[in-house]
């Protein structure tokens, strides 16, 4: 005879792995060595705005994670301040940060092998019902927004333990930022 426990609503807990830091700890997270928040932290130089962002959103301890297994695209600083104001970046308020690094992240790693198998793909970001579409023409690698906005990968496939980092000239833009 099977015993089968009964299920609580409200209560599971099943996906709810987030690091917890303890009350009144204000202290910089420790980067795991390896992960995609250590690849951030050691190059903070061109990565600035970028550090920033995922401070502001508190994602912190997610890209810490060793097992978030996710394609990342991320603007270099200079790259960024050619299309957009510092003050823009450093004033975002913490939602629109959260669905900025959301958008321009895939829940698997794909490389940029993959990105070029087909000249057009539709991809699923990590806001639920916000899709990327992408291009591939001569060897460039060129991603589209819903708004339309087209971004093009720069350096691609730099693998770290926990993601895939795609290097882009800037931000892809979701609906309602």
């Amino acid at each position: 005879m099977a015993y089968f426990s009964p299920v609580i609503p409200g209560l599971d807990f099943t996906y709810q792995h987030v690091g917890i830091r303890p009350i009144h700890n204000n202290l910089p997270i420790d980067p795991c060595p390896g992960t995609l928040w250590d690849f951030i932290v050691q190059n903070k130089e061109e990565f600035r705005l970028y550090k920033f962002l995922v401070e502001m959103a508190n994602l912190t301890n997610r890209y810490n994670d060793v097992q978030l297994d996710n394609t990342v695209f991320i603007p270099t600083d200079k790259s960024l301040l050619q299309v957009y104001d510092e003050n823009m970046i450093l004033n975002m308020e913490q939602h629109q940060a959260i669905k900025i690094l959301k958008y321009n992240s895939l829940n698997r790693k794909i490389s940029t092998k993959e990105l070029s198998s087909s000249e057009s793909m539709k991809l699923k970001t990590r806001i639920r019902g916000q899709v990327i579409y992408t291009n591939s023409e001569h060897g460039t690698i060129r991603l589209i927004g819903d708004v339309g906005q087209t971004v093009r990968i720069m350096r691609g496939d730099i693998i770290v333990n926990n993601a895939l980092i795609h290097i882009t000239d800037t931000f892809l833009l979701p609906e309602m930022v």
